[in-house]
């Protein structure tokens, strides 16, 4: 686990706690942890919040390591970023997922062929990466969070961009266009297929930013994602149930899209695996 210490109330931050009081506490939590690290350099945990404490400490990189505001800023977007939007990645795989039993059974037939889930074979699993691909086109965890600041005027076509001004990037929207992508409610994983990719739009596709200031956790949060499909489908296939909405309703209250009453599912086990 990346951050250890605040695995016990991570799970209560939603239900009793306001965003200003969530972010206080993770700012403390994490400050915290670097005060004991500092202050015993015999603790030492494999993990990212060590791997940038080592980086600042590492005197041939102190002119250009992170400073304290910036350790203590991205162990915070690790942490509270990552936490609904991964939860919410998943349970909309698992909906689509339910939703078409024939994507299901060919990436489980994928799956079943790989007996160790280490990180070059979850890699390499071509299907599962475009199941996770179009499963994030359809339902982007965050639609409002991606924005630019512009630092100097800029000219799109009739639209003046002045300098200083702040340009959100409209994910669902360009998610979901028809121009971009046919039938974009379709949830179709060969969109992504290695032979259609090259001809896909660089700027169509967006759950986690693009370029230099991307999100800096895509990479993390895809693999423990992945790895939970991965542990998941090879014990059981997943249907719907009497509770199971369909089609969905969607609700946003703060940047995260949400099902507005939940998902649910039933869970078969596998013959053999449970």
């Amino acid at each position: 686990m990346m951050f250890p210490f605040v695995a016990d109330f991570m799970v209560f931050f939603n239900k009793f706690m306001t965003a200003g009081q969530m972010t206080t506490l993770v700012m403390d939590s994490v400050n915290k942890a670097i005060s004991e690290r500092r202050n015993n350099p015999e603790i030492k945990s494999l993990d990212l919040l060590q791997l940038m404490l080592d980086n600042r400490e590492d005197e041939e990189k102190k002119a250009s390591g992170m400073t304290d505001e910036e350790i203590l800023a991205n162990a915070f977007i690790f942490l509270i970023v990552g936490f609904d939007t991964t939860a919410n990645a998943l349970a909309f795989i698992f909906y689509l997922l339910i939703k078409h039993p024939d994507i299901q059974e060919r990436l489980y037939k994928e799956i079943s062929e790989v007996e160790d889930a280490s990180y070059s074979n979850i890699q390499s699993l071509q299907y599962l990466d475009q199941v996770f691909n179009e499963s994030l086109r359809i339902y982007p965890p965050v639609t409002l969070f991606i924005s630019r600041f512009c630092n100097q005027d800029h000219q799109v076509g009739s639209i003046t961009i002045p300098e200083g001004a702040t340009v959100i990037v409209p994910i669902w929207d360009i998610h979901h266009d028809p121009d971009l992508w046919p039938d974009p409610w379709n949830f179709d994983p060969d969109r992504f297929s290695p032979e259609n990719k090259t001809s896909l739009n660089s700027m169509a596709y967006m759950p986690f930013g693009v370029g230099r200031r991307n999100c800096i956790g895509a990479r993390f949060a895809l693999l423990e994602a992945k790895l939970t499909v991965f542990r998941l489908l090879k014990k059981f296939r997943f249907e719907a149930c009497e509770k199971t909405d369909d089609p969905l309703t969607l609700v946003c209250p703060t940047v995260v899209i949400n099902p507005a009453n939940g998902i649910y599912l039933r869970a078969v086990p596998r013959n053999g695996t449970v």
